[in-house]
């Protein structure tokens, strides 16, 4: 006999608690320099705000489906994140018009997460079941919303007065010798070829941020330091946008369960720039030799 609906969803939270408590927060905030009163302070923070909870149940659900083998349970999780997300944002978006001190770090951290559920939920559900759909489309589809999320990040981290969540994201350790060096000073070479300006600063940004995000071994959390300027280039498909997007699923294609979801992110930019001109072979190649499966 099936549990109740309410007990059912009871149960599903509990375990997803659990679970973000053992391993998702931990794997949120990858290998930095973090005491357990931060990690304390979002699953509090999480119990004070009904939609940073939803948006924990959202991270945790895609967490688990990324681990998880056999089409079933995986669509089961991510079609539960995709729940939870939704009823996420409605909540942040009602929160973010009364931001204060007392709410500015639920909804920093809740954009964040959004932010981060965005990008993985489409690459999580095309390397399950293999769906013929453009992930890089439903990647550039979700820029216009992720430009709000931005906002709400760049507005709340201005409120955020709490010392544990300063610099949460751009704490520093070594690179493991596994992780593959990306050629990060030739596309700072072609951005002071091809830019100028504010777009040559927006593009140089947001290449020192991946660089950051290599160093630390943040790949995910990355995402959210993108500014609006890259994402509405990313929109626009420019050149040099999608490259740093390729080069980003590289560093994504050596994370434990989203191997093939890098490997599939690199063919579909590949394939793109290819198509576009024959200057981006060198780095197009570079990013396939290093996402083999």
């Amino acid at each position: 006999m099936k549990p109740p609906l309410g007990e059912a969803t009871r149960l599903r939270e509990l375990k997803l608690m659990y679970y973000w408590s053992r391993d998702t927060r931990n794997s949120f905030i990858r290998r930095i320099e973090t005491d357990d009163i931060t990690l304390d302070h979002i699953t509090q923070e999480a119990l004070r705000h009904d939609y940073l909870m939803e948006a924990v149940f959202a991270l945790t659900s895609l967490h688990i489906a990324r681990k998880s083998e056999g089409i079933v349970v995986v669509d089961e999780y991510v079609s539960t994140a995709a729940q939870y997300e939704a009823k996420s944002v409605a909540g942040l978006r009602s929160a973010f018009g009364t931001i204060s001190e007392s709410n500015c770090d639920a909804i920093y951290l809740t954009a964040c997460m959004v932010m981060v559920c965005t990008i993985l939920s489409p690459l999580i559900r095309h390397e399950c079941n293999g769906k013929a759909h453009s992930t890089v489309e439903e990647a550039l589809i979700s820029t216009t919303f992720m430009t709000e999320i931005k906002s709400m990040i760049e507005v709340s981290q201005e409120w955020i007065k709490q010392d544990h969540l300063t610099g949460m994201f751009n704490k520093h350790t070594r690179t493991s010798s596994m992780m593959p060096r990306l050629p990060l000073e030739g596309l700072r070479l072609l951005n002071a070829k091809d830019n100028t300006g504010e777009t040559r600063i927006v593009f140089d940004h947001t290449i020192d941020e991946l660089e950051r995000a290599q160093e630390a071994r943040l790949t995910e959390p990355w995402i959210t330091t993108l500014q609006s300027e890259y994402l509405n280039a990313l929109r626009r498909k420019d050149d040099l946008a999608l490259v740093i997007l390729m080069l980003w699923s590289v560093l994504l294609g050596q994370l434990d369960g989203m191997r093939w979801s890098g490997h599939h992110l690199v063919d579909e930019i590949s394939y793109m720039l290819n198509n576009k001109s024959d200057r981006w072979t060198w780095i197009t190649e570079w990013s396939q030799s290093h996402v083999k499966v």
